[in-house]
């Protein structure tokens, strides 16, 4: 499986953002079997739904599976793995791309290996990109950046992802959202990485960059299926010989998540949590950490009950 597919469901779609316009989702008949939403009840009789979300959709994968509207329609706030109202305001878009990139007299190439910035190189001409640019960014963002640009190549889009559709509608119907995480902090966790660590990541996504496409099909028709098992799979495919990036990447931000779901737990308010659906699937998961502290959590069925399971709540 190709490296850059994976940040579909694993990071925030802010970085593809920074380069994209919005346009309105195209629905087609699509009726998808399962879920891939887990609940957990509240204390006040409310209910936590831990939605999982792919950042940038296809207008193919349209409609979405319909228990992402039920549960919405139940849910008084919502929260993302980022504050997505930041996403819109051009000062702070402007912050976060400053933070992707290594200060005058340093560059990229001074923090890859020969073999990986020729790799890059190579990307660069071939996709006509501007080489000043990239040159200046940091590992991380080029990463993320490059993940971006396959994904929208194959026309899954930042705008028909589920945090945008999603933070369009909470706008509209007057619902309040809030974030986990900044970007910042997810630009910052590569800085955590070692140059070598860095370096590996970046030249396996540029050496297996023709898999993009079945990789994307295949976590993309995991999700729709709610097959959790296989969307395990395939994310434990993209850490099994490196334990450090699964743990900085996924199970330390899961841990950190998990005392903002339980505040919500507090309250009376039903609040769907919109994440990565590589968060909410396998070992130290956070459907597997809450699980672990006690709770009942639950998947959400995606058939023609799942709303009216959704409303009984």
């Amino acid at each position: 499986m190709n490296r850059f597919a994976f940040a579909i469901v694993l990071f925030s779609a802010g970085t593809a953002f920074l380069c994209a316009q919005q346009e309105k989702p195209v629905a087609k008949p699509v009726q998808p079997p399962a879920s891939c939403i887990w609940k957990v009840a509240g204390k006040n009789g409310n209910t936590i739904f831990l939605a999982g979300s792919v950042h940038l959709l296809r207008d193919q994968d349209y409609p979405i599976p319909p228990a992402y509207d039920a549960v919405y329609d139940k849910s008084l706030r919502l929260v993302f793995e980022i504050d997505m109202r930041k996403m819109e305001d051009p000062s702070e878009l402007l912050k976060i791309r400053e933070k992707g990139l290594y200060p005058a007299g340093d560059s990229l190439k001074k923090h890859l290996s020969k073999k990986t910035w020729r790799l890059l190189e190579k990307y660069i001409r071939k996709n006509n990109l501007q080489q000043m640019q990239m040159e200046r960014m940091r590992p991380g963002f080029a990463y993320l950046t490059i993940s971006s640009l396959e994904t929208m190549k194959l026309g899954a889009k930042p705008e028909l992802g589920l945090e945008g559709v999603f933070f369009q509608k909470s706008k509209k119907d007057a619902k309040p959202s809030g974030g986990l995480e900044t970007m910042e902090f997810q630009l910052n966790l590569f800085n955590e990485l070692s140059d070598e660590e860095q370096d590996e990541m970046l030249r396996e996504g540029l050496t297996s960059i023709d898999e993009t496409a079945e990789s994307i099909d295949e976590m993309i028709g995991a999700w729709k299926n709610g097959n959790a098992k296989e969307l395990d799979r395939l994310m434990t495919e993209q850490f099994e010989e490196n334990a450090k990036i699964r743990e900085l990447l996924l199970t330390n931000r899961n841990k950190d998540w998990i005392p903002h779901i339980e505040e919500a737990m507090e309250g009376k308010q039903n609040v769907m949590f919109l994440v990565g659906a590589g968060h909410l699937v396998g070992k130290d998961s956070v459907v597997d950490l809450l699980r672990k502290k006690g709770y009942t959590v639950e998947q959400v069925a995606h058939d023609s009950t799942a709303k009216a399971e959704a409303a009984a709540e």
